[in-house]
């Protein structure tokens, strides 16, 4: 059993316990214990229901305005509507990663060097490969590569030294060739794999090109002796009349007046 508050006690005895409670209770509010205000009385039940009532969350999560979402949407979608829309003078910039260095210095320098391999590496081949140090390496293209040993030393020794170590150097000859010059390509700008790459690449577009080539070019001419068709060693087909060298022969167009 719960005790009543000290306020109940000091009440007069000519009144009833009731008519007292009702006074110190708030109008409107029945006559009952548990009714009484929260710090009137020690009810612990009554006490935990409260508190846990006025729990507020810690961490309330915004709700998203349907409205704010609606127009960033639109606006996304017209700023991509407005980037697709091409521009006079203005290029658009090429998709990945901006070059570091143009391709074409990565395959020249890679077939330069491939071309010095191949004359020094009869020589060059036993002293470098059985190096275990970069000054090892060193020592080799200077004793052994004389006419070309200012290509890569000092600025390359580490790269061959790195690239000789490697598990994956080749084990024939032309192949060891290649796996250097094309790795050396693109250095320090790129790395050994995509040097590598990229002369392979430029490779395969080289046996994708046909094989044959053009002996002999030809000109569609009209002649005053009335042949107009393909020309046949730069002269008419009908009358062997040659094509004279002008300047309207390289441009195609047809001068202002009859050639004598």
């Amino acid at each position: 059993m719960y005790r009543i508050k000290p306020i109940l006690a000091v009440a007069p005895v000519t009144q009833p316990i009731s008519t007292t409670a009702e006074k110190c209770l708030p109008q409107n509010s029945s006559a009952f214990v548990g009714n009484f205000p929260y710090n009137s009385g020690r009810i612990p039940a009554f006490s935990r229901k409260m508190k846990k009532g006025k729990q507020i969350a810690k961490n309330p999560q915004e709700t998203l305005d349907p409205f704010s979402a609606e127009t960033h949407s639109e606006e996304s979608r017209a700023k991509r509507a407005r980037d697709r829309v091409q521009v006079p003078g203005r290029k658009k910039p090429p998709r990945g990663r901006p070059q570091t260095i143009p391709l074409g210095w990565v395959t020249g320098r890679a077939y330069s060097a491939r071309i010095q391999l191949q004359q020094v590496w009869p020589k060059l081949s036993g002293p470098l490969l059985a190096a275990r140090t970069e000054e090892e390496v060193k020592s080799a293209f200077e004793e052994f590569a004389k006419p070309y040993a200012g290509d890569f030393v000092p600025n390359q020794v580490s790269d061959v030294f790195a690239l000789i170590r490697d598990p994956k150097f080749p084990k024939r000859k032309e192949a060891q060739i290649t796996f250097l010059a094309d790795s050396l390509g693109g250095r320090p700008s790129l790395s050994f794999r995509r040097s590598r790459d990229i002369c392979e690449q430029e490779r395969a577009k080289q046996r994708q090109k046909s094989k044959h080539k053009i002996i002999r070019n030809e000109f569609y001419v009209e002649c005053t002796c009335g042949y107009k068709g393909p020309a046949l060693n730069n002269a008419c087909r009908l009358c062997s009349a040659e094509i004279p060298v002008s300047i309207f022969g390289q441009t195609g167009k047809v001068p202002s007046r009859p050639l004598k």
